[in-house]
């Protein structure tokens, strides 16, 4: 190994060092603080090829460039972000470097570690919210075409900004750094060709001919949960003398659903293992939630606030948003980045061990349940399926509801005896009402409900600014529909976007929003004046729950007035904004008919009419500006 780059050095008159994190045979990996962008800190990964000449050099930026372009276009909110490729000279030696954001959190074999010094370990419940949160991201990479080849406790953070498990040290920069060091090597032409993955969590095909497919890294994860569940190495988990594995016995309260569902992650051939990542999301959601008696929560340390100043993620978290949160309302969520803290997946709230009678669990003496109850549960799980709902997310959405209406059941299972029959009567009530909610929302957006991410943000902004409309007039409209649906905005039932974030209903507003910024051509309109005129007037209906959005584009100094009339009266809200990258409105949420200023700048002006009634009403929308 060459000798490592000291602290505080400069490359490429941009990335200070703060410390080295680690070294292997490629080179070694430093975190870095970019001096270009206020010391966020990030990943330096030095690659060392050790023919050093300037043409071997050049030969290897370019094989590299090429090789691992594709680790370019991965942006997911649960991968670290490939950012450039430079090279730079130490002493005799040049050497390359991949720069990528910086992950802050606790691997998970430093999370199992802590617990194993408790005499704990991860449990079933914890287990299966680390399947359904990082599947996706799987599911994500392997459309790319990209296998990760090295899944790991190791290679899995808990990131402390939004508690999510981020996917880092993809195995195919080794093996792009190892193809390279091949080709410059010509005494390593002839040599074996370097296998990439840890024995134990690397499948057979992977570790002995270098084959890897979506099924190997499935493979991975399967052996990295039965290491979290045990806190034993795989190869102490499988046979002496066969080599097949022999983990039942090692882990204790397990259900029968999650113990099938990873040996057949585990199987031996390739063509045994469920095809995708997706197939495994689709058998989970199949699945009871786990008992939540036995849950542990996570509680990695916490961000100092020396560390959190210096993070990449540290506009991002929970002191931050509740700063941002003291400026703006909470209605103005996109403003506050609310959608990094996705709540993707499994919030495990209270489950009630009843629930398994609606998705085919044989837990209960369902002999003491009537046979008119185990219909309506039947119907319920069918008609959950018919809606392509997310099961964990669906149970925490109406068991959030049944305990915000009998507190004092609170952290108690119902239980299957006649004394609890009219609260599971209740539960299903619950149910079923927010299955007629739903059912308004597009199969599309539907399905996505327990997995909105800030990818999902992103891309609603772009679209949104090809009609020069802002995010805050997308939340006008998402909080009328929500509102229209539930009987409440956020504003009226959560204090603040934090408090939000935990409640599966925002996982709802994000899937109404979707379906808002899917049919915005329909709801803007674009209002221009006529030749020497100064006003316009426009006019419409608008059904419950409804709104429209109309743009115009206007100057500094000029005397805007505008008046709305509705019929009936009194039923609709009006909000002004303008399209600068998130400036606070002018007027927001307003019952006000009219309103008149010497408008501050030039710009495109946003003007949000919504109907707040239960009845379709009609309106006239009168701008004039001069």
């Amino acid at each position: 190994m060459n000798s490592p780059i000291h602290p505080g050095s400069i490359l490429s008159d941009r990335y200070r060092l703060v410390r080295e994190l680690g070294h292997g045979g490629f080179g070694r990996t430093y975190l870095a603080e970019d001096t270009n962008r206020f010391r966020e800190l990030c990943v330096l990964k030095q690659f060392a090829p050790k023919v050093q000449t300037p043409d071997a050099l050049q030969k290897a930026e370019e094989l590299f460039a090429r090789e691992a372009g594709v680790l370019y276009q991965l942006q997911h909110p649960q991968i670290p972000r490939f950012r450039e490729l430079f090279r730079v000279k130490n002493g005799n030696n040049e050497y390359l470097f991949l720069v990528q954001d910086y992950a802050e959190g606790q691997s998970y074999r430093e999370l199992l570690t802590a617990r194993k010094s408790q005499g704990l370990c991860f449990n079933e419940a914890e287990v299966t919210q680390l399947l359904i949160q990082l599947l996706p991201v799987l599911e994500y990479i392997h459309a790319k075409g990209v296998i990760h080849r090295d899944i790991s406790p190791e290679n899995l953070i808990l990131r402390h900004s939004d508690q999510l498990p981020v996917l880092i040290d993809f195995g195919g920069v080794k093996q792009v750094a190892a193809k390279v060091s091949s080709q410059l090597n010509p005494k390593a032409a002839n040599a074996p060709v370097t296998l990439l993955g840890k024995s134990g969590y690397a499948p057979n095909e992977q570790m002995q001919m270098g084959i890897v497919s979506p099924r190997s890294d499935l493979y991975a994860l399967a052996a990295t949960c039965l290491v979290l569940l045990t806190d034993r190495e795989p190869q102490s988990l499988m046979h002496p003398d066969t080599l097949q594995w022999n983990w039942h016995s090692q882990v204790i309260n397990i259900s029968p659903y999650l113990s099938a569902l990873l040996d057949h992650m585990l199987a031996e051939l390739p063509g045994d293992r469920p095809a995708n990542a997706r197939a495994v999301l689709e058998v989970l959601n199949s699945y009871p939630v786990p008992n939540p008696v036995t849950t542990r929560p996570l509680t990695p340390p916490p961000v100092t606030p020396a560390t959190a100043s210096r993070s990449p993620y540290a506009a991002r978290n929970i002191t931050t948003t509740a700063t941002v949160l003291s400026k703006f309302s909470l209605r103005k969520i996109f403003l506050v980045g609310f959608l990094l803290a996705s709540i993707g997946g499994v919030g495990l709230w209270a489950r009630n061990a009843w629930i398994n009678t609606r998705t085919g669990g044989s837990g209960l003496h369902q002999t003491l349940i009537s046979p008119e109850e185990k219909l309506r549960q039947q119907r319920l799980h069918d008609r959950r399926l018919s809606l392509s709902i997310d099961n964990y997310f669906f149970i925490n959405l109406v068991n959030q509801q049944f305990y915000a209406q009998n507190p004092d059941l609170k952290g108690r299972q119902l239980t299957d005896k006649p004394s609890d029959a009219q609260f599971r009567a209740q539960w299903d009530a619950i149910a079923a009402a927010s299955f007629d909610k739903l059912e308004t929302i597009s199969d599309r957006a539907r399905r996505q409900m327990g997995n909105y991410t800030q990818a999902d943000l992103s891309s609603w902004q772009a679209t949104l600014a090809q009609y020069n409309i802002s995010s805050l007039a997308l939340n006008d409209l998402t909080d009328a529909r929500f509102r229209h649906l539930f009987g409440f905005s956020p504003l009226d039932r959560f204090d603040n976007a934090v408090a939000f974030l935990k409640h599966p209903f925002s996982q709802v507003w994000q899937a109404i929003a979707s379906d808002l910024v899917s049919t915005i051509p329909h709801r803007v309109e674009k209002i221009e004046f006529a030749l020497n005129t100064y006003s316009k007037q426009v006019s419409g209906t608008l059904t419950p729950g409804t709104g429209k959005i109309f743009t115009a584009s206007l100057g500094q100094s000029q005397r805007l007035q505008v008046d709305l009339q509705a019929s009936p009266s009194g039923t609709t809200e009006l909000s002004m904004y303008l399209q600068d990258r998130g400036r606070s409105s002018l007027l927001a949420d307003s019952p006000k008919t009219s309103w008149s200023a010497i408008l501050p700048e030039t710009g495109i002006y946003q003007f949000v009419v919504v109907n707040n009634s239960r009845e379709p009403i009609s309106y006239q929308f009168k701008i004039a500006a001069k």
